[in-house]
This record gives C-alpha cells, sequence and structure tokens, in this order.
C-alpha cells in the first residue's frame, strides 16, 4: 500500500471538513462555532491543504488492520500550488535539497474541486501574509491516523516555498508542540508579545 498524498492550494476545504480535522488533531480551535471557522477560512490568503487519494484495502476491515496497512505503507508527496516562489525541500536530511516527493510542480490550471484524491483532508497549513515580509502560520493541523508520516513538513515546506526565502515565517506552538517546530527549522524567539483574544 502506498499512501499517496496531494499538497495542494487548489481544492476548496469546506468549514465542516476543517472543524473535523481540528478536532481529530487535538489542536484547539473553536471549532463549535461554524461561522468562526468559516470566516478563518475566507480570511486566510494562504491556505494549503493535504489531500490522501482515495485507496481500496483488499480484505481489509477493521480499523486496526487499516491501521498497520497505513503504517507499514510508503508516503508519496505530490506538490501542485498556484503560488511557488521558490522550490519546495525536503529538510530532513543534512542539507537542502530538492524534494524526491515532488512530483510534478504547478500546472498553471486549476485542479476540480473532485479530483482523484477525493475528500479525505488529512492535514492543513492555514497562514495570513503580505507575500513580501512575514507570514503567520496560524494553524497547522494533521489528523491523528496520518501522523508521523511527514505530512506537517511537507504542509511547511509548501508554506515556505509559497511565500519565498525573503519573508519570515511565524507561528506559536502549543506547548505540546515546542520540541517539534526546532526539527522543521524555526529557531525559538524570547522577545515575543501578544494581545490575547478575549
Amino acid at each position: 500500500m502506498t499512501l499517496e498524498v496531494l499538497i495542494t492550494d487548489k481544492l476548496e476545504v469546506s468549514p465542516a471538513e476543517l472543524a473535523s480535522l481540528f478536532d481529530d488533531s487535538t489542536i484547539n480551535r473553536p471549532t463549535q462555532n461554524i461561522d468562526l471557522i468559516k470566516a478563518m477560512i475566507e480570511g486566510s490568503n494562504l491556505l494549503i491543504c493535504a489531500w490522501i487519494r482515495e485507496v481500496e484495502l483488499e480484505n481489509k476491515t477493521t480499523a486496526k488492520s487499516y491501521r498497520e496497512d497505513l503504517d507499514a505503507s510508503a508516503v508519496t508527496f505530490t506538490f501542485d500550488l498556484d503560488r511557488l516562489r521558490s522550490k519546495v525541500t525536503d529538510d530532513r536530511s543534512n542539507g537542502k535539497h530538492e524534494s524526491p516527493y515532488v512530483d510534478h510542480q504547478p500546472t498553471g490550471e486549476s485542479l476540480p474541486k473532485e479530483s482523484s484524491y477525493g475528500k479525505t483532508l488529512a492535514g492543513v497549513a492555514r497562514s495570513v501574509t503580505d507575500f513580501s515580509y512575514c507570514c503567520y502560520l496560524s494553524d497547522l493541523a494533521v489528523a491523528s491516523k496520518f501522523q508521523g508520516r511527514g505530512i506537517g513538513i511537507a504542509l511547511v515546506e509548501a508554506t515556505k516555498s509559497s511565500i519565498g526565502d525573503g519573508v519570515s515565517l511565524i507561528l506559536i506552538a502549543a506547548p505540546s508542540a515546542v520540541d517539534y517546530y526546532p526539527k522543521l527549522g524555526f529557531e525559538g524567539v524570547d522577545s515575543a508579545y501578544m494581545i490575547r483574544r478575549k
């Protein structure tokens, strides 16, 4: 079994799909307020999603057997992005290089809303940016059953490639993820401040 993942900003995600993903990934978002989730989608100007190609599992009917197949499966990534300011890279080995997981670069054509990847939303990177100086990565979430397969890394790399090397990428890490982001090239900053929502 090969897990085929499409990383793209061309397929629309519904508020219900995003809320369900947030709940499943354990990211703390106001998912009961679907109007707010809808506004979060509409207010983002860089929304990159990971979609899973529908796969047929022969004689695999239980959740446990599906999980075993999933854990043993190879992963391939296809990146198809409207905005691409630098090559999609892979930071999981020493030194940067063009990702071996990139099957193709953007074609300039829009994907159909219903593609061969079906409607299995596996992850999302939702950002607000000026594409010139800074980008705030507000939400990075991966469905629980697909975690640990490199999807979060691919979403961050796609975000970085969409904004270009001259734009700073900023995020606020959840307490449970503070050790994760340095592995993706983020550095901790002690001088950050925020005014919280009321």
